[in-house]
């Protein structure tokens, strides 16, 4: 194992606790972890494929990470001796149904 690697866990929004784990190099980009996750082999089968970056959103320490930054740069604090929680949101293309999406809007009435 790659000494420099970190172990993500990735929890994908609405998809009923769905989560995959995968180490990465603790400097590769936000973008480049997002084609990897969207590689074949790596991608949870049943969750529907995306096959554009933008379309994956992830997020660590409530914030959504910046694609052109690593984890380290994005000043995501790493868990010792287990994997680091990232969440993954998927948004689908227009006119896609509301059953398959990956985030379910909250509204709040006053």
């Amino acid at each position: 194992m790659d000494p420099t690697a970190i172990t993500l866990r990735f929890i994908f929004a609405s998809q009923d606790g769905k989560t995959l784990e995968q180490s990465i190099p603790e400097k590769m980009l936000v973008r480049d972890i997002k084609k990897h996750l969207m590689s074949p082999g790596v991608w949870p089968a049943d969750i529907p494929p995306v096959s554009q970056v933008d379309k994956v959103r992830l997020f660590g320490c409530g914030r959504e990470l910046i694609d052109t930054q690593s984890i380290i740069d994005n000043k995501i604090m790493l868990q010792k001796g287990g994997p680091t929680p990232i969440h993954a949101q998927v948004t689908l293309k227009k006119g896609a149904s509301k059953s398959s999406t990956a985030a379910v809007p909250v509204i709040v009435k006053p």
